[in-house]
């Protein structure tokens, strides 16, 4: 049992894909007690929600998956400092801190969800609120988020294959690995 899921395990990827976000799907997982529910178990964990706690759930489970992501990236920042040079090592302590700011920010909202409070709603680490803020058809921003969350994921992976290597991203970048 973990308390986030394996982002590489098929049951989770196709728990997504089913429920058509990664929020209602770790809202399962946290209410299947941090295990990969089936699709079936999901739907059912989902719709025996009543409309306050979906709302709940579904913040705190969002927002403390965000925040291991977070807490992984801090780390992989810490390691890429410890070999990068005078000017790199600035510019990753600026990351480190948004990070930092980042986190303090969910931490935050986890304790305002637990408490009933109200929490402040994002999409990303910009606090971008995508739903208010964006003009046109919804589906089109679906597949901008999911196109912006590939392309997050595909920088992570090369960054750790880089980092692992002790090569640069661009060595490691190509069409192949794209």
């Amino acid at each position: 049992m973990s308390a986030c899921p394996n982002p590489n395990d098929q049951a989770w990827k196709d728990l997504v894909i089913a429920l058509s976000s990664e929020a209602y799907a770790m809202t399962a997982f946290v209410r299947n007690g941090n295990e990969v529910p089936t699709i079936e178990q999901a739907k059912q964990i989902l719709k025996d929600l009543r409309v306050q706690d979906k709302d709940e759930q579904l913040s705190l489970a969002s927002d403390q998956f965000k925040l291991s992501r977070a807490v992984q990236q801090r780390q992989t920042l810490e390691t890429m400092k410890f070999r990068a040079n005078k000017n790199q090592k600035a510019t990753i302590q600026k990351l480190i801190d948004m990070n930092d700011a980042y986190q303090t920010f969910l931490r935050n909202n986890i304790e305002a969800a637990k408490n009933g409070s109200a929490v402040e709603q994002t999409l990303s680490v910009s606090k971008f609120i995508g739903s208010s803020e964006f003009k046109g058809d919804p589906k089109e921003y679906e597949a901008f988020k999911l196109f912006g969350t590939f392309m997050h994921e595909l920088l992570e992976v090369a960054q750790e294959e880089a980092i692992a290597k002790n090569k640069t991203i661009a060595q490691i970048y190509s069409q192949e690995f794209f």
